[in-house]
């Protein structure tokens, strides 16, 4: 089977997870190369962004909404979208 879509909604989302379980989820993650669609709504990605950065290169649908991103992690995710194979939304 593979994780096809992903979501993280709010900056609540790993208040109940150890640092070391997100920092593991976030490796996992971002080693995922079959994620088609990436949605994010009102979470910080300012720690986030670097470690999804691998897993975003074959994704095609990127969703970012109310998310807050410092000028780093913009420029860094406006550099990741030229590597993206086919971007549509």
């Amino acid at each position: 089977s593979r994780l096809e879509s992903v979501g993280i909604f709010g900056d609540d989302t790993f208040v109940n997870c150890s640092g070391h379980s997100v920092e593991r989820f976030l490796d996992d993650l971002g080693k995922c190369n079959h994620i088609k669609k990436l949605n994010f709504s009102g979470a910080d990605l300012e720690e986030i962004i670097y470690k999804l950065g691998p897993a975003m290169k074959n994704s095609n649908h990127f969703v970012v909404e109310g998310c807050y991103l410092g000028v780093p992690e913009a420029t860094f995710l406006f550099n990741t979208f030229d590597d993206m194979n086919s971007l549509e939304e």
